[in-house]
């Protein structure tokens, strides 16, 4: 999805929704929502209860850790930037959002 898109540098903006973006100012971070993924901020939950409401979004990928079966890699997005970055990986008792899209 990446490369199709046009690589990491844009692929956030172009996945952003055109609404529900922005930081605790107000601050707009919305994207184009390019191929109506509409990518929504959904924040999540560490260990603390949950943060960056409105103004970040984590999603689960499929793919465990090789090494440590307790992790998962995850993609990230922040409002303040166009680019969509693969997290190295997170405990999988993290509450974060998912995804499901159709082949």
């Amino acid at each position: 999805m990446t490369t199709y898109i046009g690589g990491e540098s844009t692929e956030g903006k172009m996945l952003k929704a055109t609404s529900g973006w922005n930081n605790y100012e107000g601050k707009s971070g919305n994207g184009t929502d390019n191929y109506g993924f509409s990518a929504l901020p959904g924040a999540g939950s560490y260990n603390d209860g949950f943060g960056n409401v409105g103004s970040e979004g984590v999603w689960w990928s499929a793919d465990e850790h090789e090494y440590f079966e307790k992790y998962a890699y995850c993609r990230g997005m922040n409002f303040a930037s166009e680019n969509a970055n693969w997290i190295d990986f997170l405990e999988k008792s993290y509450l974060l959002s998912v995804r499901c899209i159709k082949d």
